[in-house]
């Protein structure tokens, strides 16, 4: 989702989903992500990424369940302290208020039971707000020269701008 967590009504956001195998052994089996899109978002597009989600053709309206299925067999298995394929939701924001994503990961047929089932479920939320209601932050970085003999010092001049309407506070840079 969004990061800062804000998102404007009407604009468009990726929530990317995915699983790490967490454990000291590797994984197979049929590895399940259970997405609940909640209501406030429309997901327009889904980029399943080698994993066969339904329902997976847009627009999916939430309140909806997106089940994403892959399998990983013993000689192509999920080895420990890796990440699955991201699974990639194109989503529209069509609400005001909180807006929270629960995605569950889980298995019918593991080859081993997981020891941390209270790990396997997660909520990412953002707070959604009309598109007069925000500030719009963009930051702009200058050189001052466009070559640099070896040795010499560069400065960079580092810009922020509000294309409002809304005023910012707050706002760190990192660079």
């Amino acid at each position: 989702g969004p990061v800062p967590r804000l998102a404007v009504v009407g604009d468009d956001y990726d929530f990317r989903i995915s699983a790490t195998n967490d454990g000291n052994a590797a994984f197979f089996g049929t590895l399940v992500l259970t997405d609940e899109i909640p209501a406030g978002l429309t997901v327009n597009a889904v980029n399943e990424n080698g994993f066969t989600c339904t329902p997976n053709v847009g627009p999916l309206v939430g309140p909806v369940t997106v089940v994403c299925e892959l399998v990983y067999t013993e000689s192509s298995p999920l080895e420990p302290g890796v990440r699955s394929p991201v699974v990639v939701f194109n989503t529209t924001v069509t609400a005001t208020g909180p807006i929270n994503n629960t995605v569950t990961v889980s298995s019918p047929d593991a080859n081993i039971a997981d020891p941390e089932p209270a790990n396997d479920t997660i909520t990412y939320g953002v707070e959604s707000t009309d598109p007069g209601d925000s500030a719009d932050i963009r930051v702009l970085k200058r050189v001052d020269r466009a070559s640099l003999p070896a040795g010499d010092v560069l400065t960079f001049e580092l810009e922020i701008v509000n294309d409002g309407p809304q005023p910012a506070t707050t706002v760190t840079l990192s660079d």
